[in-house]
């Protein structure tokens, strides 16, 4: 599942990059959009292929931890936007 999520979200990344990039950047780019694409769908095979195993956040508190970090991430990334649009960069907000 992190292949799965991670290949996808950096196919986004290097998607969103390639708007107004230098002339030369642009093959990289799309190297990078085509490759974490190809995770992507690796990681959902292999997510597909082993969905009746166990996971680990079926542990006890394990939910509850993983609430918390994803809270705590959250929380730096509303900061960091924050401070961002203070300083005049609001157009380098991610959506």
């Amino acid at each position: 599942m992190s292949a799965l999520i991670l290949g996808f979200f950096a196919s986004c990344w290097f998607g969103w990059a390639q708007e107004k990039p230098p002339p030369v950047w642009r093959s990289p780019l799309i190297v990078g959009a085509v490759l974490s694409l190809i995770v992507a769908v690796v990681g959902a095979v292999y997510a597909w292929r082993n969905w009746s195993g166990g996971s680990v956040l079926g542990e006890p508190g394990a939910m509850r931890r993983y609430g918390i970090i994803v809270g705590v991430e959250f929380g730096i990334a509303a900061v960091g936007a924050a401070v961002i649009a203070l300083c005049g960069g609001g157009e380098y907000i991610a959506a």
